[in-house]
């Protein structure tokens, strides 16, 4: 009897330990909010370990799934790799997406999505590690900004029509880059940015109108530099991350790498770099830059004239470092129809015999109803010569086995009466009466939104 009481007795508590269980369970169920906190509390936790690690936003942790050491620990092994470190890649993104794909349940805040830009730039080229720096940069799929040498362009004019054709964007870094023939007087300055801005465009067809000063504006560029260049239509750019390659000579990887993705900025990023002279280093330290900014998920772009650009501040200057300020008859005759050469409108194509040339808008111009060009210009492109006789004030020109006097003075293309104007030191003619001193008639004219087509033969 003793033995059945115990069993009894077993069997209620058991009974009543489940039925509490049960109870239990149900209760939890029916409080929603139970689960949500515990998400929530976990969502605040990843936000505050953002804020002590100085990362804008929850997005990037989860999408990267790297710490700091992290980050830094394959900066350090990229140093001893080759250039370019595809596997290193490959694993940091399935390393990324693993972490996503685990996070799924994570809230993550709608206003925490911005995402900050990196601008890659690259100065002094092209030259002979350019080649690598664009194979590189195409292997990574990011964008990048190069600005150039003329000096440097007419000896490798094949690598600015390569990064012309993947779509890099192209400045102008002057002429030959030494300070003593560009600080001493704008009108020098002036003069190496117009003989680059010509290399680069007989190559690609377009003007650059981003400018970069070699050495940077600071010291350099005095209120007059700035204010002609906005006026002329550049935009002048300097930076604010020095990857510090071209401090001395043979600045190790190492150096450069932590330099270029130095956590001071916040923010958008311009970083300089070099691929002109003798910058090995900076070739073996790009992918480990790239791959920095990527982890860190900045979005890359190459410079635009239309974005606000970064620009140092004017240095004061004392007397004996003001430079020699260009007269108002200079401004007019090189300042002031500049900026139209970047303005908009159609194109001018004209088609002479088998030969064809485009002019933007700004390199000619629609006066009452009659197209004026640039003489030289248009002529040069066509592979003929004008030579002016500062003696008797004329051209001489040749084109397409004709010779042609172009006198100002009396308005006279050879025989032909026409329209001959002298600005900026440069002879403008009326295009019609160019081309029919040139034994060419006008067949056609078409005009749409993108072009103003000339025919003639």
């Amino acid at each position: 009897m003793r033995r059945i009481g115990k069993q009894n007795r077993w069997k209620k508590f058991s009974y009543t330990v489940i039925a509490g269980f049960i109870i239990l369970l149900a209760v939890a169920l029916q409080d929603k909010g139970f689960l949500s906190n515990v998400v929530n509390s976990q969502a605040v936790y990843i936000d505050n370990e953002v804020g002590s690690a100085r990362i804008e936003t929850v997005s990037k942790v989860v999408h990267t799934g790297l710490t700091k050491s992290t980050v830094h620990s394959s900066l350090e092994q990229a140093v001893h790799t080759q250039p370019v470190n595809s596997a290193s890649l490959t694993a940091q993104k399935q390393e990324a997406d693993l972490v996503q794909s685990s996070s799924k349940k994570a809230t993550v805040p709608a206003a925490n999505t911005a995402v900050n830009k990196v601008y890659l730039t690259f100065d002094d080229g092209p030259g002979k590690y350019t080649e690598a720096v664009l194979d590189i940069l195409e292997q990574y799929g990011v964008p990048a900004t190069f600005f150039v040498l003329g000096k440097q362009v007419e000896v490798y004019p094949e690598l600015i029509n390569r990064m012309h054709e993947k779509g890099y964007v192209i400045g102008n870094h002057t002429y030959d880059h030494k300070y003593d023939k560009l600080y001493g007087s704008f009108p020098d300055f002036w003069k190496q940015i117009k003989q680059t801005e010509e290399a680069v465009r007989r190559i690609t067809g377009e003007r650059p109108q981003l400018v970069r000063a070699p050495g940077g504006t600071y010291g350099h560029f005095d209120t007059t530099y700035f204010e002609l260049m906005k006026q002329a239509g550049y935009v002048v750019t300097d930076w604010n991350v020095d990857s510090g390659d071209s401090l001395k000579k043979d600045v190790p990887a190492k150096e450069i790498i932590k330099n270029a993705t130095k956590s001071a900025v916040s923010g958008n990023r311009v970083v300089l770099l070099h691929d002109g002279g003798s910058h090995a280093e900076t070739v073996k330290a790009l992918p480990a830059i790239i791959e920095y900014y990527q982890a860190h998920n900045y979005e890359f772009r190459g410079l635009n004239p239309a974005e606000k650009p970064v620009q140092f501040q004017v240095k004061k200057q004392n007397s004996q470092e003001k430079v020699i300020q260009p007269s108002k008859e200079w401004i007019n005759n090189h300042i002031t129809e500049n900026a139209a050469l970047f303005g908009t409108g159609p194109s001018l194509v004209i088609e002479a015999g088998k030969l064809v040339t485009k002019l933007a808008p700004g390199e000619y111009q629609e006066v009452e109803g009659e197209l004026l060009v640039p003489l030289r210009v248009l002529v040069e492109r066509y592979g003929g010569t004008v030579k002016w006789n500062g003696t008797d004030r004329y051209a001489a020109v040749k084109w397409a086995g004709n010779e042609i006097t172009v006198d100002p003075a009396q308005q006279l293309l050879d025989s032909i009466e026409g329209r001959v104007e002298m600005r900026s030191g440069s002879l403008w003619v009326s295009l019609r009466d160019l081309l029919s001193a040139a034994d060419y008639k006008i067949k056609s004219i078409d005009r749409n939104q993108a072009e103003f087509i000339i025919k003639a033969s």
